[in-house]
C-alpha cells in the first residue's frame, strides 16, 4: 500500500506543480543572461581593433575589449599599434579603436605617393526614412606614428570629440 502512495504521488506532484506554474527555473549552465541586450552589447566597448594580410595571405585580426583611461591600457595600445607593418601595403594594416557600435576611428597607410596614415573617422549621423546613417570623414595624411598615436589618445579622451582636431579631406 505504500508503495501504491508513494507511485502515486510520484505521478501527481510533478502534475500539480506543472499545471499551476510552480516550477523551479533553471539557472544552470543553459539558462539566459538575466543582464539586458544594451548592457551586454556596451560590455563589448570600447575596444581596440587589428587587422592585417598575414604571410599565407590570410586576413588576421585581434581585439581587446574594455578599454580604460588606465595607463597601462594606453600602453598597450601604443605597443600594438607600433608592432603593426604599416609600410607593406599588401598587408593592408589597420587599427581601429570602437567606442560603441556607431563611433569609431580607424587608421590605415595612407594611399599612393603619400607617406604616414591616413584617419577614418565614423560617428552617427541622422535618421534617414526611419534608418540610422554614419558621417565618414577622412583625414589628411598624419605624417609619423606618434601624430597618429596622439590622435588616437585624444579620440579616446574626448569621448570622439576630434572634429577641431584633424585637418580633413572634403
Amino acid at each position: 500500500m505504500k508503495t501504491l502512495r508513494t507511485i502515486l504521488i510520484s505521478f501527481a506532484l510533478p502534475a500539480i506543480v506543472f499545471l499551476t506554474g510552480c516550477e523551479k527555473k533553471d539557472e544552470g549552465v543553459g539558462a539566459a543572461p538575466t543582464e539586458s541586450p544594451s548592457s551586454t552589447v556596451s560590455a563589448d566597448y570600447p575596444k581596440f581593433v587589428r587587422t592585417w594580410i598575414a604571410a599565407n595571405g590570410l586576413e588576421q585580426s585581434d581585439e581587446a575589449n574594455s578599454i580604460t583611461q588606465n595607463p597601462k591600457t594606453r600602453q598597450l595600445m601604443e605597443e600594438r599599434f607600433r608592432e603593426m607593418e604599416w609600410t607593406n601595403n599588401q598587408a593592408k594594416a589597420s587599427f581601429s579603436i570602437e567606442l560603441d557600435a556607431g563611433r569609431s576611428l580607424k587608421f590605415r597607410s595612407a594611399s599612393g605617393d603619400q607617406k604616414g596614415f591616413s584617419a577614418i573617422w565614423t560617428r552617427p549621423g541622422p535618421m534617414l526614412g526611419g534608418a540610422t546613417s554614419a558621417i565618414v570623414k577622412k583625414s589628411r595624411p598624419l605624417p609619423t606614428v606618434e601624430d597618429a598615436l596622439e590622435l588616437l589618445h585624444t579620440y579616446v579622451t574626448n569621448d570622439g570629440d576630434i572634429q577641431s582636431v584633424v585637418e580633413w579631406e572634403e
